[in-house]
């Protein structure tokens, strides 16, 4: 990073040019002027972790010292011995600093170094404003703030395991966290899908402005299960590795007792409700419903076993609606279920609405 002088802060600053008689030669002394980059953008450190250089550019009569204090602490006093120091090192309250001269970048160019104390707390996560001091040869000094803003490590908020459904496509949004920009890479360290070619399809978008990333999955009509390393990087190169586990389940199902492949008409009596039983199984939440017609019918759960997210089971009684006068035509019942992946199961069965029984005395 480099911290340069603009041209409009050059052309700005006045020289002053004094005369002199030494002898019988006169003498311009040119005063360079002291100069420090006018916009200086806040400095990102990551915890326990170094912070790339900074190369700043100063201007004024050598030598020059350049310091760095915080706000709550008092300025060291300029030791004007005619000789610039190699290296200041400094500890503020959050932050250290160390200034180095490096002549390979030029006589009016410093290296400033920034790195978190050791054993930094994350409580201690925050801003620190630093007071930079340049004082040239002739005792005259400037000073600018500048932040300093210690971050936390990189860090993805995803959870242990995530749940797919077979042939349902699936984005995964995890928040990262961490000094941006953030990179990421991911690699599957294990798989148990079939060595058939029927693997788990993943494509990764990095939304930069939300500080997620995207997974997009399109799971076939295979189950199974696949673990993937993530890597996400900050912009000081610091790391972190977290692992999540991506299974792809069958989709959900359900069934009536009074209702299968061969049977799917209920004969149901004018004026009157009728219960059935049934049960579902899937991934949580699960919606379910079934309309005759445009009647609804009432679902009751009788009981549930839920050992996971993935493998929910229930027991339920549907309360067909009445009708109040039987029918010539069957009556559809169109029966829908939804998991918590979008994947839904459909089917239709039919009520056959017979009329109340009677006498006949003919």
């Amino acid at each position: 990073h480099e911290l340069l002088i603009s041209d409009e802060d050059r052309a700005a600053a006045k020289v002053n040019v004094q005369e002199c008689m030494d002898n019988q030669n006169s003498v311009c002394h040119y005063e360079t002027p002291l100069l420090l980059p006018s916009s200086i953008k806040d400095i990102y450190i990551t915890m326990g972790h170094p912070a790339k250089p900074y190369v700043i550019e100063v201007s004024g009569i050598e030598p020059l010292i350049l310091t760095l204090h915080s706000k709550d602490e008092m300025p060291a006093r300029s030791n004007n011995n005619n000789s610039a120091p190699m290296s200041f090192e400094k500890s503020h309250n959050f932050v250290n600093s160390k200034i180095e001269n490096n002549f390979n970048c030029g006589n009016l160019k410093r290296i400033l170094r920034f790195s978190s104390k050791h054993g930094q707390e994350e409580s201690s996560i925050g801003k620190e404003t630093l007071v930079m001091k340049l004082t040239d040869g002739l005792g005259r000094s400037i000073m600018k703030d500048m932040n300093v803003i210690l971050a936390a490590r990189p860090d993805v908020d995803s959870i242990p395991r995530y749940v797919l459904t077979q042939n349902t496509a699936k984005v995964l949004v995890i928040p990262a966290s961490g000094v941006q920009p953030l990179k990421l890479k991911y690699e599957q360290r294990q798989s148990d899908f079939t060595d058939d070619g029927q693997q788990l399809q993943l494509n990764v978008d990095i939304a930069k402005t939300t500080n997620t990333f995207k997974f997009s999955f399109q799971p076939t009509h295979v189950s199974g299960t696949s673990v993937y390393a993530l890597r996400v990087t900050d912009a000081n190169g610091a790391t972190k590795m977290s692992f999540i586990t991506v299974e792809v389940i069958p989709p959900p199902t359900y069934s009536f007792i009074e209702v299968d492949e061969n049977h799917n008409e209920i004969i149901l009596t004018e004026g009157h409700e009728k219960k059935i039983q049934g049960e579902l199984e899937g991934f949580e939440p699960l919606t379910f419903s079934t309309f005759c017609e445009n009647k609804p019918a009432k679902i009751q759960v009788t009981s549930t076993n839920s050992e996971s997210q993935k493998k929910t089971k229930a027991a339920f009684t549907a309360v067909l609606p009445s009708f109040a006068k039987h029918r010539q035509n069957l009556v559809p019942c169109k029966v829908s279920l939804k998991d918590g992946n979008g994947a839904e199961q459909s089917s239709t069965f039919y009520l056959r609405v017979a009329p109340l029984p009677g006498f006949d005395f003919g």
